[in-house]
């Protein structure tokens, strides 16, 4: 049965936000960018949006109705972790060589260390066998 996915990006031109079309047209990157560099520029700094702060994650999990506390956030830095366990997920750290700072709060401990994404998605599939609550399902 199929899951829901979401793709969550901090990135000044982010690929895709949320789980259908939501591609930016290519046009509009220069202006996400523009964007960005003001916001920045402005002392925006983190913000519920920004990574670690779980805003993204909150979003997404509200438009498409997503049971946080029965989901799994996979990043590979810390600050994806923190996000995750934020919102109310279970987090997965991708060993893959781009964390750089390894600050360790209770927050940003990962529920699993995996050496890649089939790990990781291996580990999702065995816990959602061992668990009385299956994992959230598209609907």
């Amino acid at each position: 049965m199929p899951h829901r996915i979401a793709l969550i990006s901090d990135h000044a031109s982010p690929l895709a936000v949320g789980g259908n079309s939501d591609i930016p047209d290519p046009q509009l990157t220069p202006e996400i960018e523009r964007l960005t560099r003001i916001a920045e520029e402005e002392g925006a700094g983190l913000c519920c949006c920004r990574k670690p702060a779980p805003g993204m994650v909150l979003q997404a999990a509200e438009l498409h109705d997503i049971d946080l506390a029965r989901s799994w956030l996979v990043g590979d830095i810390l600050d994806d972790v923190e996000a995750g366990h934020g919102a109310g997920c279970r987090s997965i750290l991708l060993d893959v060589g781009h964390e750089t700072e390894w600050v360790m709060t209770p927050l940003r401990k990962p529920d699993f260390l995996a050496r890649d994404l089939p790990d990781a998605a291996s580990h999702i599939a065995m816990q959602q066998l061992l668990s009385p609550l299956p994992l959230e399902r598209a609907r």
